[in-house]
């Protein structure tokens, strides 16, 4: 309303525009170098132009969204805080203090002793927390307890997100919320076991170090991979072992009794004879003889029971020929019949 006025006084109404542009370009180059609302008057004449820097940086002041600070022969300015509701500027400190708690929380060598030690309790008020909560007070945080230190697990505790504030706007917050001793029995949620599972290497090594147990481990051995209960099942063998009791296993095939043994293996000894000497007989018979000689052959094999080990060899040409001799008489004179055609 003020700038309206001063405004209306000039007879510029193209004055309020500008002066809301300069007071904009102002706040912008103090957060992109991090300078924590504080203007020079170097940048002030960069930013607005020689010849309008002076005029529009005294309707600032006089409207009180800048102040001059000027303490030496250099003049400095400051704009209006966040507290006025104009505009919002992250400070450098709260940049760097963001990146380090983006930092620390996937350091694994500062979060798996922090989560081992303190569980999911809050290290100020000894109550339950829940990390996956991120908007009520009950929400589960981190505290740097010196932020300006390197951060270390012994300044780093789990704290309620409604703790951690409360220390930070208290005037004595080691009286009004002092640090409690670590609980002798933490608190592992599933959020904290997904937690420590990208770091299994690190939760291991930290345990024993500690002396407590591997929270990661125990549940591994309550509830085994498949991969190590191959490993360690035993093998059942395939056929049962010498010198056993008689009593078969239930996986083990019953086989029946002594009595029944001998009646089976005839039978199978007469069901195999057949089936081999059928697949023994040749498609063919080169000749009368050679199909007389197979089949006698296989007779005697089915009588005496006896399988031989493989299949039977066609008989020599020694044979063939005492067989071919008693069968002379039938085979020449067809011989001849056809010579006589020939010659015809």
């Amino acid at each position: 309303m003020k700038l309206t006025e001063i405004a209306a006084d000039a007879g510029d109404p193209r004055l309020q525009i500008e002066v809301k542009g300069a007071l904009f370009a102002l706040a912008q180059w103090s957060a992109q170098t991090e300078s924590d609302y504080i203007v020079p008057w170097g940048a002030a004449i960069r930013e607005l132009g020689m010849e309008r820097a002076r005029p529009l940086i005294d309707i600032m002041i006089n409207i009180g969204v800048l102040t001059d600070i000027t303490e030496d022969e250099s003049k400095v300015y400051k704009l209006i805080d966040d507290e006025e509701g104009l505009f919002h500027i992250i400070k450098r400190n709260k940049k760097i203090m963001d990146a380090k708690r983006k930092r620390d929380r996937n350091n694994g060598s500062l979060i798996v002793p922090v989560l081992l030690r303190d569980g999911a309790e809050c290290r100020y008020t000894g109550e339950q927390i829940n990390f996956r909560d991120t908007k009520n007070d009950n929400g589960g945080t981190y505290d740097h307890r010196e932020p300006d230190e390197p951060t270390t697990p012994d300044n780093y505790v789990v704290a309620s997100r409604g703790a951690n504030s409360a220390r930070a706007f208290a005037d004595d917050s080691e009286s009004d919320l002092p640090l409690m001793e670590p609980p002798e029995n933490p608190i592992y949620d599933d959020w904290i076991l997904d937690k420590l599972k990208r770091w299994p290497t690190i939760t291991a090594r930290t345990a024993k170090q500690m002396g407590i147990p591997n929270p990661l481990t125990d549940s591994v051995e309550a509830h085994p991979a498949p991969a190590a209960s191959r490993a360690t099942a035993p093998k059942s063998p395939s056929t049962p072992p010498s010198g056993t009791t008689g009593r078969q296993p239930e996986s083990s095939p019953q086989f029946p009794s002594d009595s029944h043994k001998v009646e089976s293996t005839d039978s199978l000894k007469v069901e195999s004879t057949g089936r081999a000497a059928q697949e023994a007989q040749p498609r063919r018979a080169a000749s009368s003889a050679t199909s007389s000689i197979s089949t006698a052959t296989h007779q005697h094999q089915e009588l005496s029971g006896h399988q031989p080990e493989r299949d039977p060899q066609p008989p020599s040409r020694s044979h063939v020929r005492d067989q071919e001799s008693a069968n002379v008489q039938d085979l020449h004179p067809a011989r001849k019949r056809r010579r006589r055609v020939r010659r015809r």
